[in-house]
């Protein structure tokens, strides 16, 4: 029954697929923690990766780290603006990231591609103080897998907001 064995693959890759096979590179300045903020304003996404998208997908990933701050119940502003929350709402944490990198051949699997041969995506997410500009540091998400290159890219933007929810809750 060599189908049996190519199905079983197939269904824990997609299983794997679920959870990033890893967790971020969080890099804070010493002192600096994320428990006492309570607003966080997601900046635009930078594009340096130099790949050529058919549409600009760094809305796409701000929309995604968004939208996963707010499942993990977190208070997302709308805006750049560091002055959101000025009015006594709590302390702001600006989130300013960029794709560093994106590699996609994901019609590998097409052509029966192994592992290794799918996507790649690295998304830097620097964390700013929003009332002092102070720099407090910075998470790298990087991710390699056989998905579709999109799945790749938001994996990335989950990646950073898990984490963020983690430094903000103490886990």
């Amino acid at each position: 029954m060599p189908g049996h064995g190519r199905r079983l693959i197939w269904s824990l890759a997609a299983l794997a697929a679920c959870l990033p096979v890893r967790r971020p590179t969080v890099e804070l300045q010493p002192g600096a923690s994320l428990r006492s903020y309570r607003i966080f304003a997601v900046g635009s996404v930078g594009d340096e990766s130099g790949y050529r998208f058919p549409y600009d997908i760094t809305d796409s990933l701000r929309s995604r780290l968004a939208k996963r701050l707010r499942e993990h119940g977190l208070s997302v502003a709308s805006g750049d603006s560091a002055a959101v929350g000025a009015g006594g709402g709590g302390a702001v944490l600006r989130i300013e990231s960029r794709l560093t990198t994106f590699r996609s051949r994901g019609i590998a699997l097409m052509f029966g591609g192994g592992p290794g041969l799918g996507s790649r995506c690295e998304l830097t997410s620097t964390l700013v103080d929003g009332a002092s500009g102070r720099r407090l540091g910075e998470i790298r998400a990087a991710e390699d897998d056989v998905l579709a290159p999109f799945t790749v890219l938001m994996t990335c933007a989950r990646m950073v907001a898990d984490e963020i929810d983690r430094r903000v809750r103490g886990r």
